[in-house]
């Protein structure tokens, strides 16, 4: 005889779960910082030695916790945005290939929850009839394995 289904794993039977990750995306996020007119936050934001350190951290830490996981099911968008520059998308498109489900958005919105918008609502099913679970990890975090 089949052990009794605990409440929570009735709960989450069935639902869609995604992950989130902003990838040195350009706009308001709930850490409250805002894009700048000037263009220096641009400038800061893709510099080549700040993003070496981003990719780094992100193809050696976030990207294998995904790849290695024990359960496959869930989706994973990445986001950033259509501001940053050509070389670093091709790398961030590449990396973001080898994790399988995984969906890269270059976003024009300037605050965080509008990029992720479409794919909420999408998790939510047709005018949000649904039930999603999801996560979010920084660029720079993983999860464990298992």
């Amino acid at each position: 005889m089949a052990p009794a289904q605990r409440g929570a794993d009735r709960v989450f039977e069935q639902r869609p779960i995604y992950g989130h990750i902003r990838f040195s995306f350009y706009g308001i996020t709930d850490t409250r910082a805002k894009p700048d007119d000037d263009g220096l936050g641009l400038a800061r934001l893709y510099d080549e030695t700040r993003m070496a350190r981003r990719f780094f951290l992100f193809e050696n830490l976030t990207l294998p916790s995904l790849i290695n996981q024990t359960d496959r099911d869930f989706r994973t968008v990445i986001m950033s945005s259509q501001k940053m520059p050509d070389r670093y998308k091709e790398r961030l498109d590449a990396l973001a290939a080898r994790l399988p489900g995984a969906v890269v958005e270059y976003s024009h919105h300037e605050r965080g929850d509008l990029a992720f918008h479409k794919f909420m609502v999408e998790a939510s099913g047709y005018k949000g009839r649904g039930h999603s679970v999801h996560f979010r990890l920084d660029d720079d975090d993983a999860v464990s394995t298992d």
